[in-house]
């Protein structure tokens, strides 16, 4: 075989070999809750991406290579999100993973991402630590509303505009919960013309007590609104008519 030949072929080879790698699918990790209890707000986010990446397939990918969603059921629990993020990241080789629809649960998982210097992309998970968690070379990114943000938008509606004076929070004892009542307090005390009750519920627990019931035994007079925080609830607000 010449030197020309051998060039050419040799160019052939590699030219396959390219061609090969750019129709490669890229990885991407989907992971979220979608049994239990938080599965109503697992699966329509991942129905959401799924959407996303059909889009962007059908118009022709990425650098010319489609994507492909790895997805992966981390039943809203810590230790779960953990393997998880372990599995998608050491085996499955995803460049990039979104999800996280529990604040625990990304708080627990995401310190992998972050070791492989793997992005994370929080769509629901709305604890404002999420995107805090780590100083320098953070990898860690969101698209939905921080807790912060959140609080301040509820206290400017409940005490500056409605005018309420005295609150009451039901927070289960989620790091979703529990951290969207420290958020909310935090806004609260700002504005020195409100009062606040807190009391921890167990997660799972009934929601729908009357306010004077909550009240019942503590010295207090009733309250002007019952801000409700945790999973299975979301987040609600009840004042007076």
């Amino acid at each position: 075989m010449t030197y020309k030949t051998q060039a050419l072929v040799a160019a052939a080879l590699l030219s396959l070999s390219f061609a090969s790698h750019a129709a490669d699918p890229i990885k991407i990790g989907v992971s979220g809750p979608f049994t239990g209890g938080s599965a109503p707000m697992g699966v329509s986010m991942r129905d959401g991406v799924k959407l996303a990446v059909a889009e962007i397939n059908a118009a022709g990918g990425v650098l010319g290579r489609p994507l492909q969603l790895i997805e992966r059921d981390d039943e809203a629990k810590n230790e779960r999100g953990v393997q998880v993020a372990q599995e998608l990241i050491n085996k499955e080789k995803v460049v990039a993973t979104v999800g996280f629809i529990n604040t625990g649960v990304a708080l627990a998982s995401q310190r992998f991402y972050q070791e492989a210097k793997i992005p994370v992309i929080n769509n629901v998970a709305t604890g404002t630590v999420i995107t805090k968690q780590f100083d320098k070379d953070n990898y860690i990114f969101r698209t939905s509303a921080s807790d912060s943000i959140q609080a301040r938008m509820i206290a400017d509606q409940a005490i500056d505009k409605q005018k309420f004076t005295k609150v009451a929070i039901l927070a289960d004892s989620t790091n979703y919960g529990q951290l969207g009542r420290e958020d909310l307090e935090g806004t609260g005390g700002e504005k020195n013309h409100a009062s606040c009750h807190r009391e921890v519920q167990h997660q799972g627990c009934r929601h729908d007590r009357p306010v004077a019931q909550v009240q019942a035994g503590r010295g207090a007079s009733g309250v002007d609104l019952r801000y409700r925080s945790g999973i299975g609830t979301d987040r609600q607000w009840h004042g007076k008519a």
